[in-house]
């Protein structure tokens, strides 16, 4: 198998990743927090070290403002349902995944929210930084998507930071796809709430995830129940990050992740991200070559994910499937939960091909993908 799905799910994971699972499993797999012995406190170092770490690589201050969730989606349904308010205003952009949408649009109903768009670039999808300062004031929340799964564009958080501090709007960011990948610091980047999957970038294993809060941002659990502290109380407890990891933590994934973070931190984001952009530097030059291939996204030459998403003319999303799926090469198609950024960029509603390498990928993955798309 040749996999080129990164964009959904990082594979492989780093070497020793499942081991650690393993030893956890087998060794001192009991619940973290609910308990005075010494596999408990072993148990319970893991969501520690994992939340040092993570406050490490994306420069927070207080690790304990990290809380756990299954991914990406929970932190942001927990982050907009948790912070936004009755009529509050939100601005977003045309690109933004489902995972943010699909909540927006609940809360349109249930709490009538308004939301408003800012445009973006029509062939590579980069927010349109001009329309996004005229209509940014006002607003409650910016929500942000840090990079395109369709497109691949890579925001620039730096300067759309500043145009919501200057204007007194806490900026949300997902950076399910650049965590791990590419630098994101929460305090150069003026970013009061961060959500991101563990599964992807950060190579832990499915069914992890986390979300960050700035200390200033007051935001209500999505779920209430026990904590392990404070039990003699009957509300939540407002300290965090017990306030928003209610039941047990998925401590399998989370001993994975611990285990990757371990090999992000030692190999370097920087080191990680070159990597990266040498395969898809490849894969575009090639397609560019190809007079029937359509690239929806930036070139390698500017801010961009691996996330390399092509039409072809005369073949649909789903006939590709098949031809990739006979040799064996796993790849994306279709609208990749983002029917939004698909209509921005034109390649709705069939979709698109979308290749996206990762950090073990080779250039032979690479020529076996354009091998199948040169014969399409």
């Amino acid at each position: 198998m040749i996999y080129l799905d990164n964009a959904a799910t990082s594979f492989p994971k780093p070497p020793g990743l499942a081991e650690a699972v393993a030893d956890h499993i087998t060794r001192f797999g009991v619940s973290s927090g609910r308990g005075s012995y010494g596999a408990d406190v072993k148990a319970s170092r893991i969501a520690f070290n994992c939340r040092e770490k993570l406050a490490a690589i994306f420069n927070i201050s207080d690790s304990s403002r990290i809380a756990f969730t299954l991914n990406a989606t929970a932190g942001i349904n927990t982050i907009l349902k948790g912070y936004l308010r009755s009529n509050s205003k939100i601005i977003t952009t045309s690109m933004e995944h489902n995972a943010v949408m699909r909540p927006l649009n609940h809360l349109i109903k249930e709490r009538g929210v308004s939301v408003v768009k800012a445009g973006a670039s029509p062939e590579e999808g980069y927010l349109d930084l001009e329309d996004f300062r005229k209509k940014l004031p006002g607003s409650d929340l910016a929500v942000i998507n840090h990079a395109s799964n369709v497109s691949g564009a890579i925001q620039n958080l730096s300067e759309i930071g500043i145009l919501c501090r200057d204007a007194g709007v806490p900026l949300m960011v997902d950076a399910a796809q650049t965590a791990g990948i590419y630098p994101v610091d929460t305090e150069k980047m003026n970013i009061s709430f961060l959500a991101f999957s563990g599964h992807k970038g950060l190579m832990g294993p499915t069914g992890c995830g986390a979300f960050y809060a700035a200390s200033d941002m007051k935001i209500d659990p999505l779920i209430h129940g026990g904590t392990g502290s404070n039990s003699e109380e009957e509300s939540q407890p407002e300290f965090w990050p017990d306030a928003m990891e209610s039941g047990t933590l998925n401590l399998v994934p989370l001993s994975g992740l611990n285990h990757a973070l371990d090999f992000i931190l030692s190999e370097g984001i920087e080191s990680i991200s070159e990597k990266i952009s040498s395969l898809t530097g490849h894969l575009i030059q090639a397609i560019e070559d190809l007079p029937r291939v359509r690239l929806k996204g930036p070139k390698p030459d500017k801010p961009r994910t691996s996330s390399v998403s092509v039409t072809i003319e005369g073949v649909r999303p789903s006939e590709a499937a098949a031809a990739f799926n006979r040799e064996d090469i796993c790849v994306r198609t279709g609208l990749h939960c983002a029917p939004g950024a698909h209509k921005h960029l034109g390649s709705f509603p069939e979709g698109s091909i979308r290749i996206s390498p990762g950090y073990f990928s080779t250039d032979h993955d690479i020529d076996q993908a354009l091998r199948v798309l040169k014969e399409l």
